[in-house]
């Protein structure tokens, strides 16, 4: 197994990136940091596209981050734990006691994906509905009448109902709407000046739309109506912030090593994290989350053994987001990896 390089091959990630770019494969940001420094950050392709106007992305672009929203509302959550207001063992029925076995679920089974609940995103049949807006009301309605999937506890499913009610736990909790409190016990904290939980739908001039590739050009994506999704994927950020949270939260700056520990499932082998993913890399095993919208695809993930963080923001691409992570960490860790070449596309 390869360690990471001490002299970054540069050169050769620029190469990488610059193929992807010249030839019409990914448009989004990356950052690379050494103990909390970056040490690498590249923009490639455009955060809008009117006509033939095209505006550049740059290092100070925010996107929207998708479900890494979910590691921010799991970290507000253990915060509450820490200050004794909730417990990983309170039941959902003490907020939301409508909600279908909500007796049955605890804080600890929506943090881990087993309440088995409706998802109110990927559940309804009509994909727009997400899309446009929709009253907290409407969206506690879905969940309530949706069909539940398993009972409390018996499976791990991918949920995001869970964080939903998570969000509105936090809102109910400290009698703040939920972007406060984001910015008060995390981003404030951290200095974190391009992070936030938007209240509206619009995106500001340095914010990047999501987009498809369609017979050669990059067509605008309708994405995730923002306030439905609060606390669950609804965050905008830069890569420079998201190596800034992830390395603050595993180094114990924002709960204590009892909570972080929880929230990664480090406490034992097998056990499933509450916020935090396991992401694996040949024998590596970093901690971080992943994220994406209709039009976005997010990755943060910190390899402790190393101190080296990476975050990426992809707002368009032909190829997986997976395959994108895999190039940018086999060249930072020096493992064989051959610079992909494409055919030749209209830019």
């Amino acid at each position: 197994m390869s360690g990471f390089s001490q002299n970054l091959n540069t050169n050769k990630l620029d190469s990488f990136f610059d193929s992807l770019e010249n030839n019409n494969q990914v448009m989004g940001n990356f950052a690379v940091a050494k103990s909390g420094k970056i040490i690498y950050a590249r923009s490639i392709g455009y955060i809008a596209i009117t006509g033939t106007k095209k505006v550049k992305g740059t290092n100070e672009t925010l996107y929207r981050i998708g479900s890494v929203t979910k590691t921010f509302t799991a970290t507000m959550i253990f915060q509450l734990i820490e200050e004794g207001k909730i417990s990983l063992s309170t039941h959902l029925d003490e907020y939301f006691p409508q909600i279908p076995n909500a007796n049955k679920i605890t804080i600890e089974m929506l943090l881990k994906h087993r309440s088995g609940l409706y998802d109110y995103v990927n559940g309804p049949t009509d994909k727009e509905w997400i899309k446009k807006p929709q009253s907290k009301e409407t969206i506690l309605k879905e969940i309530i009448e949706g069909p539940a999937n398993f009972l409390p506890d018996k499976k791990i499913a991918y949920n995001n109902s869970g964080f939903y009610l998570l969000a509105c736990i936090i809102e109910k909790i400290t009698g703040q709407p939920y972007n406060e409190s984001l910015q008060k016990r995390i981003c404030s904290k951290l200095q974190m000046n391009n992070t936030y939980s938007p209240t509206d739908n619009e995106l500001k001039s340095n914010e990047a739309n999501g987009y498809t590739l369609e017979d050669g050009k990059w067509v605008e994506v309708a994405d995730d109506y923002f306030p439905n999704v609060v606390g669950v994927g609804d965050i905008l950020s830069t890569t420079t912030d998201l190596i800034i949270f992830v390395n603050a939260l595993l180094d114990s700056k924002l709960t204590s090593q009892k909570s972080l520990r929880l929230m990664g499932g480090f406490a034992c082998k097998n056990c499933v994290g509450m916020g935090l993913m396991k992401i694996p890399f040949y024998k590596r095993i970093g901690s971080g989350h992943r994220g994406d919208t209709f039009g976005t695809h997010t990755f943060m993930v910190k390899f402790a053994d190393d101190s080296i963080t990476f975050a990426s923001c992809v707002n368009g691409t032909v190829l997986k987001p997976n395959d994108i992570t895999t190039g940018l960490l086999s060249i930072c860790y020096d493992e064989k990896y051959e610079i992909p070449t494409f055919n030749s596309r209209e830019k």
